[in-house]
């Protein structure tokens, strides 16, 4: 009887401590966050992990990250515009503070493999941060992969510049999804 009490109060334990833990890197203060936000300033940290054999005109064949950069911020303006988050007057939406890093991984034989992101995203209204948010390290994918047709795409050298202009609007989805969770 005193081995079932003994493990009845180690699983409690167990339980009471997993439930009082949080996973979570939403961070968010007490005050609610505006429904409508504008971009006050985006900014990206583009690298290329490059193979020894990766040429420079392959790496200058892809797009720059003045490029990468206008396409991800033009693309996650028009998902918060969809989504009816993105507000035209600033005097009444919170401004937005989006930081992205996007590393292009070079494949074996040619093209690229699927690209190592993270991002962060801050929230502020009259001039102090309301609400933020900072993502892991990893791919834009869930799972990290979009499917075994582009694995194989990648290990032939066929993901290219298309592909990855694909990726980049999966990730402007993925940040603008995070800036709606974010009320």
């Amino acid at each position: 009887m005193k081995i079932i009490t003994a493990l009845f109060i180690s699983a409690l334990g167990i339980l009471l401590s997993a439930c009082a833990s949080t996973s979570s890197q939403n961070q968010t203060s007490q005050q609610k966050v505006a429904p409508k936000y504008y971009v006050e300033s985006f900014n990206l940290e583009l690298s290329s992990h490059k193979q020894p054999w990766t040429s420079e005109a392959s790496i200058a064949s892809y797009p720059s990250a003045d490029t990468i950069k206008a396409l991800l911020q033009d693309e996650v303006i028009k998902s918060l515009k969809a989504q009816g988050l993105y507000a035209d007057d600033k005097t009444t939406a919170a401004a937005l503070d989006i930081r992205v890093s996007y590393a292009r991984n070079f494949a074996l034989v040619a093209g690229v493999g699927y690209p190592t992101v993270s991002y962060s995203i801050s929230g502020k209204a009259a001039g102090h941060e309301i609400a933020g948010y900072r993502s892991g390290t990893g791919s834009p994918e869930p799972g990290g992969r979009k499917s075994l047709w582009n694995d194989q795409k990648i290990a032939f050298g066929q993901y290219d510049q298309v592909e990855e202009r694909e990726d980049v609007a999966r990730l402007a989805r993925i940040i603008a999804d995070s800036i709606a969770g974010l009320q």
